[in-house]
């Protein structure tokens, strides 16, 4: 048993505390409380609480059932219970221990259940101001998440958005270019068209003059004159000649394409990089995105770089096909030179129906 100068002395370290912190009554009627209303800050007795509950939407109520009488044991002595508190050391003490050593420091000391409610008081209010406190402060940083959220999805959508247009922009520039390359290469079919239709022409008019030629000595040698004859000879000796020559042709040459590697990395370089910046963002303010033109930083496509990825057309100019010396040592066995002596020798010497003649062909060939 306490003492009564231990004892009083107790009760008066107790009153010291605030009325607020010992006080266990309802603060509607006085009765004792039951429960304690988080939102209302308010203690409430069991007919208090069901009236205060249905009055209004989003009461949060707080039970508070009778504390218990179980105390703890004594640190120093295992057979006596804790039923004293030192506020001073915030330990359980025994009695004796209270006299001997906490009370002789100056501590307050106070009974185990006068702590216990105090520091239940004390935690209701302060879980109670923080939670309204906390509470739209919490609703604003939700709100400011959702927001956030919606805002990086828009930010990520716009960073598609570019990249997309970066890859039509760069379609489009790839599709100029090949129509460019296209239209170079129909010009070069044209102008080779050219060439070998004026080659054919060249061809058919060598052909059309050996045939008036043979027609003209037919009529020479029909005659029978060998006076005539003699004078065809003479007369168309340079002309044949040249007609058992070939006509000089033009060596067409078809372009080449000299196409250079695909290169993924200009590809990737195109459509820029994609960098984290590490960034603090506070849910209490609303997140920020910069900029669009801050954000999308794409590189600026050069359409002579894409020129160079398609390669170029290399075209070797016309030139004169060179005689071929066996060809023409050939021509000359096959066909001797016309000698001017006597009528039936002369008439032997003169290009006949049954020599090779160049003719018209279906089909233009590359020379």
């Amino acid at each position: 048993m306490k003492d009564e100068p231990t004892r009083q002395k107790i009760i008066s370290m107790a009153s010291a505390f605030p009325e607020e912190d010992l006080d266990e009554s309802c603060d509607n009627c006085g009765e004792d409380r039951v429960c304690y209303c988080l939102k209302c800050m308010l203690s409430l007795c069991k007919k208090c609480k069901d009236s205060h509950a249905h009055s209004e939407e989003g009461h949060d109520i707080l039970d508070l059932p009778p504390l218990e009488q179980n105390m703890p044991m004594c640190a120093q002595h295992n057979d006596r219970e804790s039923t004293l508190y030192c506020w001073g050391c915030q330990v359980p003490t025994c009695e004796e221990c209270a006299r001997e050593n906490h009370l002789k420091e100056g501590h307050d000391v106070v009974e185990m259940t006068t702590a216990a409610l105090i520091k239940r008081n004390q935690l209701i209010r302060d879980f109670a101001e923080e939670k309204n406190k906390l509470t739209p402060q919490l609703q604003s940083q939700v709100k400011n998440i959702e927001e956030g959220v919606e805002a990086y999805k828009a930010y990520f959508q716009n960073l598609k958005d570019a990249m997309t247009a970066q890859a039509e922009k760069l379609k489009q520039m790839v599709n100029e270019v090949v129509e460019e390359r296209q239209r170079e290469l129909k010009e070069m079919e044209k102008n080779s068209a050219i060439i070998l239709q004026e080659q054919r022409q060249k061809l058919e008019d060598h052909v059309a003059e050996i045939h008036d030629t043979i027609n003209e000595y037919r009529e020479t040698e029909q005659s029978g004159d060998p006076e005539k004859i003699k004078e065809f000879a003479d007369k168309n000796m340079d002309k044949i000649s040249r007609l058992k020559q070939f006509p000089e042709m033009v060596k067409v040459t078809p372009p080449t394409y000299e196409s250079a590697k695909v290169d993924v990395d200009f590809i990737r370089e195109m459509f820029g990089t994609l960098v984290f910046k590490e960034h603090t963002w506070s849910t209490d303010e609303r997140l920020k995105i910069p900029d669009h033109d801050e954000l999308i930083q794409l590189p600026t496509i050069e359409k002579e770089e894409v020129r160079k990825k398609f390669g170029t057309l290399v075209v070797t100019e016309a030139e004169p096909t060179e005689e071929d010396p066996q060809e023409n040592q050939r021509t000359e066995e096959t066909n001797p030179p016309v000698e001017p002596e006597g009528d039936r020798e002369v008439s032997e010497s003169v290009i006949s129906d049954d020599e090779d003649i160049p003719r018209e062909t279906d089909e233009t060939q590359f020379i």
